[in-house]
Parts: structure tokens; sequence; C-alpha cells
């Protein structure tokens, strides 16, 4: 059993501790007021490295360095929200960013190597999880990680 919650605040306190300039803000649904309502079963060392790379994105891309993230849940599922504010993802790039090693061409000015998203994505398909992306360009983007409650 691990607490999501935990993750995102630890892994938010160890990203201010090395990047000053990074902005994370974490909001929690009101349900979730249950510790029950915060638990996912899976390797807590895998579901970290998958939100530090999705939050890690968010201010790498983005020139303000702002990330918002929102834990939510339903009956069957607790989800993470992760909101950049920028320039957003073509449509045609949207299915392209979890490909390991592809590389946008609108984001080449920033040091990387492509397997982040890919990476993430593969954690949160073992922990039998979803991700989503909406994303259009000049609106900014949102990743969502849903995962089984």
């Amino acid at each position: 059993e691990v607490r999501i919650d935990e993750i995102l605040w630890q892994e938010r306190e160890e990203l201010l501790k090395h990047e000053k300039e990074h902005t994370v803000t974490i909001a929690l649904d009101d349900n979730m007021s249950h510790t029950e309502s915060l638990i996912i079963n899976g390797d807590e060392q895998l579901i970290r490295s998958a939100v530090t790379n999705i939050r890690e994105n968010g201010c790498k891309y983005y020139p303000y360095r702002y990330v918002r993230v929102f834990l939510s849940h339903d009956e069957k599922h607790i989800s993470i929200g992760f909101t950049y504010n920028g320039p957003g993802i073509a449509e045609d790039e949207i299915e392209r960013i979890f490909e390991s090693f592809y590389r946008s061409k609108s984001t080449a000015w920033v040091k990387g190597h492509g397997i982040g998203l890919s990476l993430a994505k593969k954690i949160i398909d073992i922990h039998h999880g979803e991700i989503s992306v909406y994303s259009r360009p000049g609106e900014g983007t949102t990743i969502t990680l849903s995962f089984p409650a």
C-alpha cells in the first residue's frame, strides 16, 4: 500500500531543495478526507519515478516553471492531474510523446533524451493505471494519471 499524497508532498519538497525557481502547488479534492482514499497498491519507488518524470517535464518545458497538481478520487480510481501553463503540444504529437527517445521539434532547445514520459507510461501500465493528455497549442497541457482505488 502506497499513500499517493505522501509521494506528491515528498517529491515536491525534494524538488524545491534543488530547483528554487520551480513552483509546484498541490490540491486535494474535498472528498479526500479519508486515508483510504489516498492509498494505491504498487511499488512506491516506481510510482515516485513516474510522478517525478511528469512533474519535471512541466517545469522543464514550460517557461514559468510552474506545475499545478490535483489529487481526486471516485469509487474506482485515484487520479492525479498535472497542469502546466505553456505552449501546449500539437495534436499530432500527443500520442508520440510516450514513445521512447521521441523529442518534439518544438522542444529541441530543452536538454533531455525523450525517456521520461515513456518510462512513466510503462510504470503506470504495470500498475494497471491509465495516463491521458489534454493539450492545445497556446493553452497549456494537463497530464492525468488514474490508478485503481
